[in-house]
């Protein structure tokens, strides 16, 4: 499965599934999967796992770090 939120929307109607793995979906910068996703497993008593909650570390220093890198390389 991709973790994508329309794949993962298809596998709760299977009924296979009892926990669920989105990534990039939920964090800070982007909230799609509490829009239709956590809900609807929520009824189905599906759990789902909420992976890169820093969307891929530029919720942390990383993307200071990088900007910053970027920035020097340019200067000179």
């Amino acid at each position: 499965m991709s973790g994508r939120v329309k794949e993962l929307l298809e596998a709760i109607k299977t009924g296979y599934f009892d926990v669920l793995l989105t990534f990039n979906r939920f964090n800070l910068l982007d909230q799609e999967a509490s829009d239709e996703l956590i809900p609807c497993a929520a009824e189905q008593d599906i759990g789902v796992v909420v992976g890169g909650v820093f969307y891929q570390g530029l919720g942390t220093n990383k993307l200071i770090e990088i900007l910053k890198s970027r920035s020097s390389v340019r200067r000179k």
